[in-house]
């Protein structure tokens, strides 16, 4: 509910206030999400680069993401569904997280991976955020909603949120 003086106040100033709210509660969880972000990537980045492999620019480092799953995520998100031959088996790969990379690839330069790696990080932003106003909502607690939020993107399986996998689309819409 509204409280008594919240309501005497003019609804611009209102929604002002919501917006104020919602900037000092969302803010630390999104910049929480890219820095645990920024450290993951960085650390595979510095990891990748430690043994004889080079980098000529930043494209070709955030192709080393394109492996394992990833490879057929963006194969479906180049190329579509096949019928035929051994690309025929990605049909086990639900089409929403090509479909959003699809659709980054044609607004975002960069390539597939980037627009790959762009969705996964917005999506666990949402993800994050989602799971923050939950906790929040549920006890009252900011505190307890942010530390959720930090387990939430540390925990080991965590990873999987900020590569280019489908795991952040899917929570987000969980």
């Amino acid at each position: 509910g509204v409280s008594p003086r919240a309501a005497a106040l003019p609804a611009e100033e209102r929604r002002a206030a919501r917006r104020r709210d919602a900037l000092r509660f969302g803010g630390p969880v999104v910049l929480l999400v890219l820095g645990i972000k920024l450290v993951v990537l960085s650390w595979s980045i510095v990891t990748e680069s430690v043994g004889e492999r080079r980098f000529a620019d930043l494209g070709e480092r955030l192709t080393m993401w394109n492996a394992w799953d990833a490879q057929h995520y963006m194969d479906l998100a180049t190329k579509g569904y096949v019928t035929v031959g051994e690309a025929a088996n990605q049909i086990v790969f639900f089409p929403g997280y090509p479909l959003a990379v699809r659709a980054a690839n044609w607004v975002l330069p960069g390539g597939v991976i980037s627009a790959a790696l762009v969705v996964a990080g917005l999506a666990s932003i949402t993800a994050a955020l989602l799971l923050a106003y939950l906790v929040r909502h549920d006890t009252a607690d900011d505190g307890r909603a942010h530390r959720a939020v930090w387990f939430f993107l540390i925990f080991p399986t965590a990873y999987f949120l900020h590569v280019p996998y489908t795991e952040s689309l899917f929570l987000a819409f969980v």
